[in-house]
């Protein structure tokens, strides 16, 4: 569906956002409402030394996220929680 709505744009975007954010080896990231793609560009920045926790308020599309980056070769934590309530996520 993005591919449709932004004519493919969203790629160069979240690579871009990758790009800017100054992500660096052996940091943690949290990915905030789970962009699969910006998760697994971070994951690459950061190396084994550092971490990224995918997280979505939607359990569902935390779980297909979190299989196709393991589908990807990439084991990264997933929390569920509301980013806007966040206190205590569960992580799945």
């Amino acid at each position: 569906m993005n591919d449709l709505m932004s004519v493919g744009l969203h790629r160069i975007w979240k690579r871009f956002a990758v790009g800017v954010s100054g992500v660096r080896r052996g940091q943690r990231v949290l990915d905030v409402a789970g962009a699969r793609r910006i998760c697994r560009g971070c994951s690459q920045e950061v190396g084994r030394s550092g971490q990224v926790v995918l997280t979505d308020i939607n359990n569902a599309m935390l779980r297909v996220g979190r299989d196709r980056l393991l589908d990807e070769g990439i084991a990264t934590p997933a929390a569920q929680c509301d980013a806007e309530h966040c206190r205590s996520p569960t992580i799945i």
